[in-house]
């Protein structure tokens, strides 16, 4: 995830998604869950998770997933077997939606660069007789000021 987040960073389109398609457990990571879900949080990207679990497997961490998504205004999808139609399926979901998502700017009028949590809140309100599907995130980190030696 960490790999993934540098990889989009490298990225030259305003709009960015990440897709995670793994069982959530860290067997080998040097990057700690906390530090995953604060980045997702101060990134532009939206991040789209298939957790894919084997039962038995005690390090996996589907929750970490979910986490991810919801923080950083994605989805998160658990097929209930890894075959292939359903990790498909998933798949097929996550790219109508960045086909068909609308992207909506903010600035904030707090201008602070401290590196605090914000909340955000959308509220959207359908025409009658349409169904809308609104997914945000909970908030952002807002960025900080580097200052050179």
């Amino acid at each position: 995830i960490a790999s993934g987040f540098q990889y989009l960073s490298r990225g030259t389109r305003e709009r960015k998604v990440l897709v995670v398609r793994r069982d959530g457990g860290d067997n080998a990571s040097q990057v700690t869950q906390e530090a995953s879900v604060r980045r997702a949080l101060a990134s532009n990207a939206v991040i789209y998770t298939i957790a894919l679990v084997i039962p038995g497997v005690r390090d996996a961490n589907p929750t970490l997933l979910k986490e991810l998504a919801q923080a950083s205004g994605g989805e998160s999808f658990r097929p209930d077997t890894n075959a292939p139609q359903e990790i498909g399926q998933a798949l097929g979901q996550i790219a109508r939606d960045i086909r068909h998502t609308y992207t909506i700017g903010y600035t904030s009028t707090n201008t602070a660069r401290d590196g605090a949590f914000r909340r955000v809140r959308v509220v959207v309100r359908a025409p009658p007789g349409r169904r809308l599907v609104v997914r945000s995130r909970a908030g952002y980190i807002a960025g900080t000021t580097k200052v050179e030696p």
